[in-house]
This record gives structure tokens, C-alpha cells and sequence, in this order.
């Protein structure tokens, strides 16, 4: 059924077929394997997505529902492939090193997939794919897809079709003032303030030098002759750390950057280690819409 289903759908998209309904119904999908065989690494894997009902629209439904699933189904088959290749490359140590080939086969792959709604109205609805896989080592990595859809148009939402050109600007000062004002999940440093000023001139040096925040740091340390040389690796090393998130707001790509469309503003989110340590999770920045008021392309969640 799956094999033509898509292009059948595709072909039909200029059809509006509506139903009338307020508010989206959502209901959970929820797919367990844990009885994968011994030719893997692969011990489990779970999928926990949305599926909808009544968006006004059948088409764009079926749509929305298949990208989703699709998207969830491969990323676990991504993971289970990848555990095969595993098993091959540990069942080659087997004479080397039988010792070593045993602790191998105790590691268990685990792919997840699970979502989180943010937003649901009558206009738009945004939601979250996490994608967890665990291959060994300390712990785990989770990323993350963000999904925005306009339910008056059946069209999922990008960057440039709810801002305008200049917003990058607007956009990036909002996100550093936040983390400024919220320092504890951020690589941000904690012996200043923020102000427009301060972030000017970071724009202009970026922008105009290609200077990052990070290197203008280390310049001033190498500089200062009143520290030792023992002290000055120790500040570079901190700065290193510190200043990492002033770097990867300014050098983003926001068309590339996942955000979310919420009742109380744009959410912004990252990866981990993107701008923060690992116990941070995927932390998030939230933008008030009175900030972005000007920069839209549409209308803000009331």
C-alpha cells in the first residue's frame, strides 16, 4: 500500500478536501521491538510519534502523517544497520582477543524516537521529533526535528516563510540577550552584562572582520604582559569554553537553525554541546514575538 500511496497523494494535492473542526486531534503511535537476534548489536528500539486527525485538509493530513512516520522508521533502521555492521566488525576479534570480544557483545544498541506537541490552535500547530541512540560509550545522544505547520494555508512552515531578510540580526541579538540573562545551561561568559552596545559591536566585528568573540578573547590574553605564561593557558582554555555560544549564535545559518512557533514566542533550540555542556540536554532559547513584531512575515500566535 505504502509503495504508491505517496505519489498518489502528491498527485492530488490540488484538491481541498476540508472537515470542519476547531482544533486538531492528535493521537500517539507507538511502536516497540526488543527481540532483535544475535547477528546484531541492536537491543531495542521504540517509537512514540504523533498522528493526526481533522487539519482541515485530508491530503496535507496523509502528507504530514507520512513524513513523520517516515522519518521516525528511518532513523531506527539507520541505527539497526548500523548494529549489524557491529556485530560483523566485533565477530572478527573472536581469536584476537576473546576476552575483549565477550565485553563487546554485552553493549546494546537502542535507538527512540519520541515527540513533544508545543503549540496546537485553530492556526498553527509546532511539535518536536527526539531522535535517542546509544552506541556505546558514556552515555547516549538525542537530536532533534522540529516541525511547524500553518493550518490555514496546509503548508509546513521554513525560516524565510515567517521571517523577513533583515530579522537574522534581530533574531541573533534576541537569542544572546536571553542567554546572557539565563547563563546556567550556556556557554556564555559571566563576567559582563548584556547590551545592545555589546552586541553591536560583536555584529560589526563578526560581520565586517570576520573576527569571532573567542579570538578577539585570546588576543587580549596573549597581549596582557602583567600574566604569566602558565596563567595564560589556563584563561585560553577557559575562554575557549565560555565563549562558545557567543560564536555559534553569530556564525548560525537560522534557515538551518530547528525553531518552534509557541503561544508565548519563537523557540529556538540546539544540539548537544552546541552552546552548552552535555547535562544541558538540547537547551532552548525563547524569544518574545513583541521582539520580532517587525520582522515577521506572519501573524503571531494569539
Amino acid at each position: 500500500m505504502k509503495s504508491f500511496l505517496f505519489p498518489l497523494l502528491l498527485s492530488c494535492l490540488f484538491f481541498s478536501v476540508s472537515i470542519a473542526s476547531d482544533i486538531p486531534e492528535i493521537e500517539v503511535v507507538k511502536i516497540v521491538k526488543d527481540d532483535y537476534g544475535e547477528d546484531t548489536m541492536m537491543g531495542k528500539s521504540s517509537i512514540e510519534i504523533p498522528r493526526f486527525k481533522n487539519l482541515g485538509n485530508i491530503w496535507f493530513e496523509m502528507l504530514l502523517n507520512y513524513e513523520v512516520e517516515k522519518s521516525a522508521k528511518e532513523f531506527v533502521e539507520y541505527i539497526e544497520l548500523w548494529a549489524r555492521e557491529a556485530r560483523k566488525q566485533i565477530e572478527e576479534m573472536k581469536d584476537k582477543d576473546e576476552e575483549l570480544y565477550k565485553a563487546n557483545l554485552m553493549l546494546k544498541y537502542i535507538a527512540d524516537v519520541s515527540h513533544e506537541i508545543r503549540y496546537v490552535s485553530p492556526r498553527y500547530l509546532s511539535f518536536i521529533l527526539y531522535y535517542y541512540r546509544y552506541t556505546g560509550g558514556a552515555h547516549g545522544m538525542t537530536y532533534c526535528e522540529t516541525f511547524n505547520i500553518d493550518l490555514v494555508n496546509y503548508r509546513k512552515l521554513r525560516y524565510e516563510d515567517v521571517f523577513k531578510p533583515e530579522a537574522e540580526k534581530v533574531i541573533k541579538k534576541e537569542i544572546l540577550r536571553y542567554m546572557f540573562e539565563h547563563p546556567d545551561p550556556f556557554f556564555i561568559p559571566t563576567d559582563r552584562e548584556f547590551s545592545d552596545e555589546f552586541f553591536e559591536e560583536l555584529y560589526r566585528k563578526y560581520k565586517e572582520e570576520g573576527k569571532s568573540y573567542r579570538e578577539e578573547q585570546i588576543e587580549k590574553v596573549q597581549k596582557d604582559e602583567t600574566l604569566s605564561e602558565k596563567d595564560k593557558k589556563m584563561l585560553i582554555m577557559v575562554l575557549s569554553m565560555c565563549s562558545s555560544a557567543i560564536d555559534t549564535v553569530l556564525k548560525d545559518d537560522l534557515s538551518e537553525r530547528p525553531f518552534l512557533i509557541t503561544k508565548e514566542g519563537l523557540v529556538v533550540k540546539y544540539m548537544p554541546y552546541e552552546v552548552g555542556p552535555y547535562v544541558s540536554g538540547l537547551p532552548e532559547v525563547l524569544i518574545p514575538w513583541e521582539r520580532l513584531k517587525d520582522v515577521m512575515k506572519i501573524e503571531t500566535p494569539e
